[in-house]
C-alpha cells in the first residue's frame, strides 16, 4: 500500500498552526506505530530541512523549484505558486508513483482530487466560509465553489467532530453521510517541553491562545476582563499571531494596557509554560471545527472555560466549564468570577487531564487512521500489491 501524504501548502518558515500541527500529529502517530513505511510524504525544497528533521525515517518526495516556480517566487505570489502545484505537479507526482490513496491533511481550495487517479481522502477541519464569509462577492462565491467541488469530488471526507459532520451535510446536501468518516483528532502536548527560561510573569495571569481573527471573538474576552479587572489580581495573557492594533486600542480605552499582555506569536514550549502556569485559561471562539487550544490546556491541569459555540463543548468532551452566548461578556465575566473563587482541585484536574489523554492519544488515533486506509485500499485492491519507492525529486 502507498499512501501519499500532501504536505505541499507548507513554505519554510511557516509557523505552526493548528493545521500543520495536526499534519505533523498524524505521522508522528502512524511512526509511533510502526505503519509508516507506507508513507510518501510530497514536500517542496525550501521546507525539506524541516520534514527531516521531524521525520527522517519517511520517505520524501521533493518537489524541487523549476523554471516556473522560480519565475513565480519572484512575484511572491504564494497563491499562484500553489494552484500550479496542485493543478500540474501533484497529479503528475501521484501517477507517476501509482499511489493506492493521497492524502490532503487540509482543505484548501487549490487542491485537485478529480485529476487524482488514487483514492483520495480530504481532511476538512471546518467551512469557515459559510459561516464567516468574505467581504468581496467574488471572491466568497469562488471558494464555495471551489469547496463545493472538493466536496464532491474527492472520493473521501474527514472530519474530527460531529459537528463539522453535521456542518457539512447540511450546507451540502447532494453528499452521501458514508462519504463523511470521523475521526478523533491526535493532540500531542508534550507536557515534557516546558520552556526553561525563568517565569517573567509573576503575577498571576488568565490566558488564552488562538490566531487574532475576527471569529475567535477576543474582543469579548476583553470585555469580560474589563467586568472583573478591580475584582481580581490577574493579568490577562493573549497568545497569537495577528493583527492585534484594534484590540490593543481597546485595552486602552480601558486603561488596562498593563494589565493585558499580547505576545505574539511563541514557541510550543513557550506556550506550555505559560499554560502550566496560568490560573486559567479562556476561549471565546465563536466557531471551532476542534478547538485544539483547550484541549492542550485541559492536558496540562489547567482550569479551562470555552463558550459553548459550535465543536467545543464536543471536543472539551464537556469536561470544561462553560458560558452561553459566545458575544456575552456578562456571562464570561461571571464564570470566570465562579472559577477563580471555586478552582477545581488537583484530582479533579487530574481525571479531566487522563480522560483528554486517552481520547487524544496518538497512538490510538494513528492506528484508526491506518485502519481506514487499509480497509481503502482492500475495498480498491482486493488481491494486495506490495510496491516501493525511493526517495524522489520532481
Amino acid at each position: 500500500m502507498k499512501i501519499g501524504i500532501d504536505l505541499s501548502y507548507q513554505f519554510k518558515g511557516v509557523r505552526v498552526t493548528g493545521v500543520v500541527q495536526y499534519a505533523i500529529n498524524v505521522i508522528k502517530g502512524l511512526e509511533m506505530i510502526n505503519k509508516s513505511e507506507d508513507l510518501y510524504l510530497i514536500v517542496r525544497e525550501e521546507y525539506i530541512q524541516d520534514i527531516r528533521k521531524l521525520f527522517p525515517r519517511i520517505k520524501l518526495i521533493v518537489i524541487q523549484d523549476n523554471v516556473i516556480l522560480k519565475f513565480l517566487k519572484i512575484f511572491r505570489k504564494r497563491v499562484i505558486q500553489t494552484l500550479y502545484i496542485e493543478n500540474f505537479l501533484i497529479p503528475k507526482i501521484a501517477h507517476q508513483n501509482k499511489f493506492d490513496i493521497l492524502f490532503y491533511t487540509w482543505h484548501h481550495f487549490a487542491i485537485r482530487p478529480d485529476l487524482i487517479e488514487a483514492t483520495t481522502i480530504v481532511m476538512f477541519h471546518d467551512i469557515l466560509h459559510k459561516h464567516y464569509p468574505s467581504n468581496n462577492v467574488l471572491y466568497r462565491k469562488y471558494m464555495d465553489s471551489r469547496l463545493e467541488r472538493i466536496i464532491q469530488e474527492s472520493h473521501y471526507i474527514l472530519v474530527s467532530t460531529n459537528f463539522v459532520k453535521n456542518d457539512i451535510l447540511y450546507n451540502y446536501p447532494m453528499i452521501g453521510k458514508d462519504k463523511i468518516k470521523k475521526i478523533d483528532l491526535p493532540v500531542n502536548v508534550e507536557d515534557n517541553k516546558i520552556s526553561k527560561e525563568k517565569k517573567t510573569i509573576k503575577e498571576p495571569y488568565i490566558i488564552t491562545v488562538n490566531s487574532i481573527t475576527k471569529h475567535k471573538n477576543i474582543i469579548t474576552l476583553i470585555k469580560a476582563f474589563k467586568k472583573i479587572s478591580k475584582r481580581v489580581e490577574h493579568k490577562l495573557i493573549i497568545v497569537g499571531n495577528g493583527n492585534t492594533e484594534r484590540l490593543k486600542e481597546i485595552s486602552k480605552e480601558y486603561c488596562l494596557e498593563d494589565r493585558i499582555i499580547f505576545t505574539g506569536y511563541i514557541s510550543n514550549e513557550e506556550r506550555n509554560s505559560l499554560y502550566k502556569n496560568a490560573a486559567l485559561f479562556i476561549t471565546a471562539s465563536l466557531h471551532e471545527g476542534f478547538g485544539y487550544t483547550p484541549v492542550e490546556a485541559m492536558i496540562l491541569r489547567v482550569p479551562v472555560i470555552t463558550s459553548k459555540e459550535t465543536a467545543l463543548p464536543e471536543s472539551t468532551m464537556n469536561l470544561a466549564f462553560y458560558y452561553e452566548p459566545g458575544e456575552d461578556a456578562d456571562a464570561l465575566a461571571n464564570q470566570i468570577l465562579f472559577v477563580l473563587g471555586d478552582r477545581p482541585n488537583k484530582e479533579k484536574l487530574d481525571f479531566i487531564s487522563i480522560k483528554l489523554r486517552e481520547k487524544y492519544d496518538l497512538c490510538k488515533i494513528s492506528s484508526e487512521y491506518y485502519e481506514l486506509f487499509t480497509e481503502i485500499y482492500q475495498e480498491k485492491n482486493p488481491e494486495g500489491r506490495n510496491r516501493e519507492i525511493e526517495e524522489v525529486i520532481f
